[in-house]
Formats: C-alpha cells, structure tokens, sequence
C-alpha cells in the first residue's frame, strides 16, 4: 500500500524570479523517523504565514509534527484528514487531546462512514483509531471541525485553494483505505493532488462525481491508472 501525491503545474503559470513552484509557499513532506513503517505528513506554508496540514502520521511522530507546525508559525488554516488509519491520523489524535492550546487551528476537513460500516469491515485496530480520533474531534470547537465535507466543496486557506474531490467512499473491500478523500490543494498555479491510501476500486466512483474533469486532472488520473504514480512511501 502507499501513500501518495502528485504535483501538477499548469501550463499558464509563471513564477517570480526567485520563487518555487509554490510562490513565496513551500510544501514538506515529512518522513517517519521513529520506524520504518510508512506514513502520510505534509505540511504546506502558504507564504502568508499560514499553514494547511495533511494527515499527520503516526502518534509516536506527534511531537515532531507539533514542532514543526510551531516553528512554521503555529497557524494551520486547514488540516486535512485523507481517512482514519493510524499512520495518518495518529499524530493529530495525540495533538488534539494533548496540545491542541499550543497551536491556532481555523478548520479540520474531514469524511467518515457510519460507525457500523467500520464494525462489519474493518478489523478491532481500524475501528479504535476511528473512534480515537472522534473523541479527539469532539475537544474542538463545533465551527473547527468539518467532518461532513462533499465532492466538489471548495475551501480557502489563504491564497490557496483546496477542492475536495470525493466525501468517503463505502467499499467492503480495503475499507478504510479505500474511503480515502481526493484533495486538490492550488497554489500560485502549482497543484498538488493527495490521495491518502486510495485504492482501484474507487477510481469510477470518483471519476463519475467529476465528468468532465479538468485537462490537469485527466492526466493525473491516466497517470495513476497505468500505475506511474509519484510513490513517496511504500
């Protein structure tokens, strides 16, 4: 299983002498330092002083993440949460219940199936991590917590601007990775497509939710489809 991203540049963009793909932002992808299992934590400074946030890792790389967040600025806009497997939505689970006074979050963007769909198709691991990080959710204010986004919701953070292509898919097979949300993070004319664990099995469900897709998003969809994918973490 991976986790992956791609970034795609428009071919109308043009950048400042000086400047990355990402204007005056950046994106970090963090690795695991604490194993060597695989992970999903990246953070992306939109060159305005605020951060968005994707997944997060695992619990034990909670205090890392933590760091990192502070020494951007520690004002994250927008974390998004692709699905809720451990070494995606552990570090936030820990954040939340243990320091989430010590950094400023506008929004957590997320999407969950029922809570009996988690109980007949995913294992006892699954569905703790689940229910862990529900109540971790459940500390923070109502309006922070989005936790019903859709296929199609636009959110803004700062300069950049994020599209959720699907809300969580309910598939028996692979369950929790395959109800990974699709998210299209633009920024000064770079985007960057994060897929959390998606599986196959998705592929004609997101695609019918998106018909007919933009020319940048066929291509990364063929791109996925032939398996050439970007694959950061095996």
């Amino acid at each position: 299983m991976i986790a992956c991203f791609l970034v795609l540049v428009q071919p109308s963009c043009s950048f400042a002498e000086g400047t990355g793909l990402f204007g005056d932002g950046r994106l970090t992808l963090y690795a695991n330092h604490e194993s060597k299992s695989q992970s999903l934590s990246c953070i992306i400074e939109t060159g305005e002083g605020g951060l968005i946030v994707i997944d997060g890792g695992w619990n034990i790389n909670s205090e890392f993440l933590l760091k990192q967040i502070q020494a951007k600025g520690g004002h994250v806009q927008a974390w998004l949460l692709t699905h809720p497997d451990s070494d995606h939505v552990g570090a936030i689970t820990s954040i939340l219940n243990h320091h989430r006074q010590d950094i400023t979050i506008d929004g957590i963007y997320c999407s969950f199936l029922d809570d009996d769909w988690y109980e007949q198709y995913c294992d006892q691991g699954c569905q703790q991590t689940v229910y862990a990080l529900k109540d971790a959710l459940s500390r923070m204010p109502e309006d922070v917590v989005h936790d019903d986004i859709e296929a199609g919701q636009i959110i803004e953070a700062g300069p950049a601007t994020i599209q959720v292509l699907n809300s969580a898919c309910a598939i028996d097979k692979n369950t929790s990775n395959n109800s990974s949300v699709v998210y299209l993070v633009s920024l000064n004319g770079t985007n960057v497509v994060f897929l959390g664990d998606l599986g196959e099995e998705t592929d004609s469900h997101i695609l019918a939710l998106h018909d007919p897709l933009p020319i940048f998003l066929k291509l990364f969809w063929n791109t996925l489809n032939e398996r050439c994918v970007t694959k950061m973490l095996q």
